[in-house]
């Protein structure tokens, strides 16, 4: 296995000691403070997520504001809705989700914007 050392970059999460020397062939690699993206993903010094839900929680807002015509129609069952829900905002807000490890204050957040698209689709 051969490793560019430009292209490498080291992140630690909760060290306490000092930092550790990595050397590929005769170049130090390189230190990230706080965080970086790796396909897609934003990857913090403490594994958090919250940073990365804010954009998709926007997405997902902005497509449950696009829908808004079906949501408001009165001719349209409420299980088309509810399948609509959830295979368009739904699957928005939660992309990427599987690498995500959510804290309780973030698994509450989400489940409040998806009760209150809910109670808007229902009209409450």
């Amino acid at each position: 296995m051969r490793f560019s050392s430009p292209k490498c970059q080291i992140l630690l999460q909760k060290w306490s000691t000092s930092s550790p020397r990595l050397v590929i062939g005769s170049e130090v690699v390189e230190y990230i403070d706080h965080h970086f993206i790796h396909l897609g993903s934003l990857i913090t010094h403490d594994g958090s997520v919250t940073d990365e839900m804010s954009p998709q929680i926007l997405n997902a807002r902005l497509t449950f504001i696009n829908l808004r015509h079906l949501w408001r129609g009165r001719d349209i069952r409420l299980s088309t809705k509810d399948q609509v829900y959830s295979t368009s905002v739904h699957c928005v807000s939660m992309y990427v989700c599987k690498t995500w490890t959510m804290k309780i204050e973030d698994m509450r957040r989400s489940q409040v914007i998806d009760h209150t698209n809910l109670c808007s689709i229902i009209h409450i």
